[in-house]
């Protein structure tokens, strides 16, 4: 009697954990799929001398769609605000005694990690300071190159086969090597050197919940 309530007690225990672990399963792939295909926003605020300053308001707007999230420096004087959707954004900075900050131009793509670091000017809340970025925005922080490639570019391309290996040299500094590479009985194999490196370091996301196309290339 008590091997047969051993037996059903491990046999329970046993199927505790399978529900626990598939209940769990979902919410990961959730959390992998966002995390690889958003961006983030981080950077160190200042006073026009360098001084660090603590306790600023950052509010990151998503200008396609109005999301806005809303971060405060540290006391180092930094920010981080990850997890932001693809796109064009605008960060906006307030701090008492200093005027306020508009940053526009701003434009984010699969798993970018993009520094903008902060100046603020000393003066009046009402009087505000709007500067528009110019330059596409050199990432740092990561050792990875990226690119996006938007649902115009590939309705406008002439693609034979509409194959997705066609649309990857749109990225700057992607090569296709396919005809260099010998492949098996159906021939060459689809090869990419993304800035220089080597074909096997690549890493590509296609995100089949989107209009868009997303090639990520990940440098290990």
């Amino acid at each position: 009697m008590g091997r047969g309530v051993v037996i059903r007690l491990c046999s329970f225990e046993r199927l505790a954990t399978a529900i626990a672990v598939l209940i769990a399963l979902p919410t990961c792939l959730v959390f992998a799929q966002t995390s690889t295909s958003t961006a983030t926003i981080l950077g160190i605020v200042k006073d026009s001398s360098g001084a660090l300053i603590p306790g600023a308001s950052i509010t990151v707007k998503h200008t396609e769609t109005g999301l806005t999230r809303t971060t405060i420096s540290s006391e180092n004087g930094d920010y981080n605000v990850p997890l932001l959707p693809i796109g064009a954004y605008e960060i906006a900075t307030a701090m008492p005694g200093f005027k306020q900050q508009v940053r526009s131009g701003i434009n984010l793509v699969v798993g970018q990690q993009a520094v903008i670091n902060l100046t603020l000017e000393v003066g009046a809340a009402a009087e505000q300071v709007t500067v528009t970025e110019e330059a596409p925005l050199v990432n740092t922080t990561l050792s990875s190159t990226s690119g996006l490639i938007n649902e115009q570019q590939i309705k406008e391309l002439p693609l034979n086969g509409r194959s997705f290996d066609q649309l990857l040299v749109l990225n700057v500094g992607v090569v296709n090597n396919t005809s260099n590479m010998a492949g098996g009985a159906g021939g060459a194999f689809p090869a990419f050197s993304v800035a220089g490196h080597r074909q096997e370091t690549n890493r590509f996301i296609n995100d089949n919940f989107s209009a868009a196309f997303d090639c990520c290339f990940g440098i290990a």
